[in-house]
């Protein structure tokens, strides 16, 4: 082998050389495109995560809207000394209302600054201005002084003042979950953190309806003059279509729609609406003018705590957008 001549030896070096060349190649070529691959798999990665973030977060302020709606209506209420007459389904004094305000609102808050970027961008603003507008809105209950009670006009200003200041900003944040959504690019995902919103939008809704109904009996449940007839009828028409939303967007996902089903046509909720639709065509609810017990009933109906209630079908929603958020 020592003897081979040179010019051979170096041949068979050329052609080893040649060799590990020509497989260098592809096998550079490989791991460039494998390095693309997986950067677009990273990149894919953590656009999905961000989708899924934000999408949970436009769910997530569920709960603490909950909990503002069932202070108002108790903070509302306990001004007329009707507490006790129209049962609020998961709170009984203004107090323990407060309390799971207060722990959602901390939840909600930490979750903003745990996402942060777009969750923080879009929600933060809103949080830090409602959070002060509950803080005076619980100032102005705490400043009343009055005899309660529903025929004392001075309550009947300041729980309509509070209803109202709560109904504000917890309005705020429909408009903030509309464009959150709307920023969600996976399309089933969007349609169930809508129909999250719209479940949530629904039981402000129904409470709207209860608190047009408890109008009744401030006025003998006399009929309706022809402006409180349409702005129920308004009410209702919304109700519908925010019902049907809330369907709709669960459509492919059918156990988390026939659990949201389940709170709309429950029997009390068919009877809340048709009592309603009838305030808005006859201008009363009950059997006739001056059925004051009819109108009790429909409250009653409007706080029932059959199953599944309003929880029940917001989890459902709130499920059904997390299984999602898996599969991706």
């Amino acid at each position: 082998m020592d003897n081979e001549p040179t010019d051979t030896r170096t041949r068979r070096t050329s052609i080893r050389t040649k060799l590990l060349v020509g497989l260098a190649v592809p096998v550079l070529f490989v791991a460039l495109l494998s390095g693309v691959q997986a950067k677009h798999a990273q990149d894919d990665l953590g656009r999905t995560q961000r989708q899924v973030t934000l999408a949970l977060a436009a769910g997530g302020p569920s709960t603490y809207i909950t909990a503002l709606l069932d202070e108002r209506n108790i903070s509302a209420l306990t001004l007329l000394n009707s507490q006790n007459t129209v049962k609020l389904t998961r709170v009984k004094t203004v107090a323990q209302a407060r309390a799971n305000t207060d722990k959602a609102q901390a939840a909600f808050g930490a979750s903003i600054k745990r996402d942060g970027g777009l969750v923080e961008q879009l929600y933060g603003p809103t949080f830090t201005s409602t959070s002060a507008a509950l803080a005076k809105a619980r100032a102005e209950y705490d400043s009343f002084h009055g005899t309660k009670g529903i025929y004392e006009g001075p309550a009947q200003q300041a729980s309509a003042h509070v209803y109202d200041n709560f109904s504000g900003f917890i309005a705020s944040y429909a408009k903030v979950n509309a464009t959150a959504s709307a920023k969600i690019d996976d399309a089933e995902m969007r349609n169930r953190a809508q129909a999250i919103a719209a479940q949530t939008q629904a039981s402000n809704l129904i409470s709207l309806l209860a608190r047009q109904a408890a109008q009744q009996i401030l006025n003998g449940n006399k009929p309706l003059d022809g402006q409180q007839k349409l702005d129920t009828a308004t009410l209702i028409a919304e109700y519908h279509a925010t019902r049907q939303s809330a369907l709709d967007n669960l459509q492919n996902d059918p156990r988390a729609q026939a659990q949201v089903g389940g709170f709309y046509f429950r029997p009390s909720m068919g009877f809340l609406d048709q009592q309603m639709i009838q305030a808005a065509t006859v201008g009363y609810v009950g059997t006739g003018p001056g059925d004051i017990p009819g109108v009790l009933e429909v409250l009653t109906k409007a706080a029932d705590t059959s199953r599944p209630n309003d929880n029940d079908a917001w989890q459902a929603a709130r499920s059904s957008l997390e299984r999602r958020a898996a599969t991706l």
